[in-house]
């Protein structure tokens, strides 16, 4: 009889130790973890201030040369090129020529004469750890008619706003021997686009 008391004892210890063990179990599922996931967006903005271009020859006074006498050094052609990006990897100026090849043309005989343009005028700063590329005073290259402007690094914190800056030309002495009278002239597209 003690043997049967004794076993049913351990029964209800074995019943009592399961039913701890499930209290603690419950216990422990009451206090669940949470993870969630949010976020804040910043929208790109480039946008290119429409530039002047003073020495057009409608609404504007072309560059006067004389021929092997005269040619012209950092006139500005193309004034007040307003930039705003805030683009990490920064952006990118294309220049583009629609005659091509560096020359003023003569719609009348089709003579031409050489140019090479630079950037001047600077009005602004270019955020932190962005490096204008070509420098101010060096002359762009054309490859295929298109000179690419555009700030190398990654730009760090700020977008570039308030910056602005010409397009120069010099045209040499060497250039104008032998030209005829009449109006040389290039047509120059520009179009900014986000490096992101």
């Amino acid at each position: 009889m003690l043997r049967k008391i004794g076993w049913i004892a351990k029964m209800k210890l074995i019943k009592f130790l399961i039913f701890i063990l499930l209290v603690c179990s419950v216990y422990g599922t009451t206090n669940p973890t949470s993870t969630g996931y949010f976020r804040a967006i910043v929208g790109s903005n480039t946008a290119l201030t429409p530039a002047a271009y003073p020495t057009r020859i409608s609404g504007g006074t072309p560059v006067a040369i004389v021929p092997g006498i005269t040619g012209c050094t950092d006139v500005v052609v193309v004034d007040d090129i307003g930039i705003t990006d805030n683009s990490l990897a920064g952006w990118t100026l294309s220049i583009t020529q629609v005659t091509g090849g560096s020359v003023l043309t003569n719609p009348v005989d089709f003579t031409t004469i050489a140019y090479t343009l630079e950037i001047g005028g600077v009005i602004g700063t270019l955020p932190a750890n962005l490096v204008l590329s070509p420098t101010v005073g060096t002359a762009l290259t054309f490859t295929a008619n298109v000179a690419l402007i555009s700030p190398t690094g990654v730009a760090d914190y700020y977008e570039t706003t308030g910056y602005s800056f010409d397009l120069l030309m010099t045209i040499t002495v060497a250039a104008t021997v032998g030209k005829l009278p009449g109006d040389y002239a290039e047509t120059l597209s520009l179009s900014l686009s986000s490096d992101d």
